[in-house]
């Protein structure tokens, strides 16, 4: 499958007027890791599954790559604004298709910078894998977020 057929079978689960293009991207890219330009069933079926019922470990790790959006093995601030702000697109206003404003965005992205202790300023700093996992695995929030794609509630 393409990016481009990605994207509207993704759009297909969205209300109208959400943008669902960059959060797709950063979907398709996460399967498609040697930046093919193609994720084939294999790779498509084994990331759902992982979501569907893999441990929470294992589907916090894997959102971590998600959010890793250079590759780089760090989240930054910036990732994270990035992340936020496709996340609430999808949930674009059904009557203007318009994203929400800035400061709903800035306040989800703020409360994540305190739970990971991350700051404006804090210049090449960022979040590794483990101190991810850690931050998550202790907060119930984040948990029942991720509980929510899997079987059950099942780990």
């Amino acid at each position: 499958m393409t990016e481009e057929a990605f994207r509207q079978v993704f759009a297909k689960f969205f209300p109208n007027g959400a943008s669902c293009s960059a959060y797709s991207h950063y979907v398709f890219s996460s399967m498609d890791p040697e930046d093919t330009g193609v994720v084939y069933f294999e790779e498509f079926a084994q990331t759902l599954s992982l979501l569907r019922r893999g441990s929470l470990e294992e589907k916090l790790a894997w959102t971590f790559h998600l959010y890793d959006l250079n590759g780089d093995g760090v989240l930054s601030r910036e990732e994270f604004e990035d992340m936020t702000i496709s996340i609430y697109s999808l949930m674009g206003d059904k009557e203007t298709g318009s994203p929400p404003p800035s400061e709903v965005i800035n306040t989800r992205v703020e409360m994540v910078d305190k739970k990971f202790g991350l700051t404006r300023d804090s210049k090449g700093g960022g979040i590794s894998l483990e101190q991810f996992l850690a931050v998550c695995m202790e907060d119930k929030e984040i948990q029942q977020a991720l509980v929510v794609l899997g079987e059950n509630g099942s780990r």
